[in-house]
């Protein structure tokens, strides 16, 4: 499928997350306040995780350090994110990108039927995958998307 697809899901789904307050919009990153359903017991600040979803390997990723790291991590980065309620990386740099991954890859994948993963190989060989729909902590929080879906 053309990647403008997803391209044009995200970014629709940060024009409802404003209209509809799915997470909140700060002009101040450290602003503390009232969780989202959404929200609530994954992230403390608008680009800040909460504690057990912190990990330092993650920390230094591209979206939470503005910094590459070696593709040497790739396997030992996506091992932690799997571990995690998010759905890609790119996810873990605040709350509204997290909730525009969230419903562009479950939209993606269960409504348009396309696979989503990331492989990571060395010499031609697998040495590991990533699919955030089979994770039980993403998929635990497919509820939260209300908005976007009749019941």
């Amino acid at each position: 499928m053309d990647a403008i697809i997803y391209v044009l899901l995200h970014e629709a789904t940060h024009i409802v997350d404003v209209v509809t307050g799915i997470t909140p919009h700060l002009e101040d990153a450290d602003a503390v306040v009232e969780p989202t359903a959404f929200t609530k017991d994954i992230w403390r600040l608008m680009n800040k995780p909460t504690e057990p979803y912190i990990d330092s390997l993650l920390e230094h990723t591209r979206f939470r350090s503005g910094k590459p790291v070696s593709s040497s991590l790739a396997p030992n980065v996506y091992a932690k994110l799997s571990k995690t309620p998010f759905p890609s990386l790119y996810a873990m740099a605040a709350w509204s990108e997290d909730a525009a991954e969230l419903v562009t890859i479950y939209h993606m994948t269960t409504r348009l039927k396309q696979p989503f993963y990331v492989v990571v190989t060395k010499n031609n060989v697998e040495v590991s995958r990533f699919e955030p729909m089979k994770n039980r902590l993403v998929k635990r929080r497919l509820g939260k998307l209300a908005a976007f879906y009749e019941p």
